[in-house]
């Protein structure tokens, strides 16, 4: 039978790829940080939660502080065209992330960071969270730091230093999947992670991620590779698990940092 090819930007993006790091951990400042500014893909906005204005669009003006001397910083770069219609944050403002171009032998490698922040499950909860940095590019630190597994040192990031880095900031509320919004009056609350992934894709695609040659098939499981239809679908545990011959107990915590810290540890 032959193989037949997802059409879905994900199975794409997976197949180019060699690794998409997903992590939630604060970046800590460790030796010689890299300071990279926030990009912006201003097409995609629509109007703002509750408002009728023109879409946002973002300027270098709030880049925030100068980057100390020891700090290696990128200026903000805005994208203009080419993003799908109302990909846009929680409170109505542009998607965003900040990339580190790869060089050398790692020109070609692409890393994807996908910045965590947990949930919204309610359109109360949503429309406080569009009022923060969990739901608003306009709200978020403008410079991120990129360390460990974003590091461009070489001894603290042997594998990826010279890759080309990107994190993706989050601001949908739902883990960059969902296609909705919730109108109350004249107050709008966007749910649009997935045209948010769309739109960051896209824009990175013109920047060079549909040309990336590090590919990570070579790296999975080849019993998954021959008994699946498509190679993407190695990255996932029910298909990788049952090709896996050696002995393995899987150990998952009840409680993860966001839940000690939220729902047990308030009021201390």
């Amino acid at each position: 039978m032959a193989r037949r090819r997802p059409q879905t930007w994900a199975a794409a993006v997976l197949a180019a790829v060699l690794v998409v790091v997903v992590v939630t951990t604060a970046a800590a400042a460790v030796g010689k940080r890299l300071l990279v500014d926030m990009t912006l893909v201003p097409d995609a906005a629509s109007t703002g939660a509750g408002k009728s204005s023109s879409p946002l669009i973002l300027s270098s003006s709030l880049a925030g502080p100068h980057c100390p001397a020891q700090l290696l910083c990128l200026s903000l770069t805005c994208v203009r065209n080419g993003a799908p219609q109302f990909a846009v944050c929680l409170d109505g403002s542009p998607p965003a992330y900040h990339l580190h171009r790869g060089s050398g032998a790692g020109a070609h490698g692409w890393l994807l960071q996908f910045e965590g922040g947990g949930w919204c499950n309610s359109a109360r909860s949503c429309a406080e969270r569009a009022g923060t940095r969990r739901g608003s590019t306009s709200l978020m630190n403008k410079l991120e730091v990129f360390s460990g597994v974003l590091s461009n040192d070489s001894a603290m990031n042997p594998d990826f230093y010279n890759w080309n880095r990107v994190k993706l900031r989050y601001c949908d509320g739902g883990s960059f999947a969902g296609d909705s919004e919730f109108t109350n009056g004249s107050s709008v609350i966007h749910m649009r992670g997935q045209r948010i992934w769309d739109a960051i894709i896209t824009d990175l695609c013109q920047k060079g991620l549909d040309k990336a040659k590090k590919g990570a098939e070579k790296n999975l499981n080849k019993d998954c590779l021959n008994s699946t239809l498509d190679p993407y679908q190695c990255y996932f545990p029910q298909y990788t698990l049952p090709n896996i011959k050696t002995p393995y107990f899987i150990l998952n915590s009840a409680y993860d940092v966001y839940q000690v810290h939220t729902c047990y540890n308030q009021g201390h």
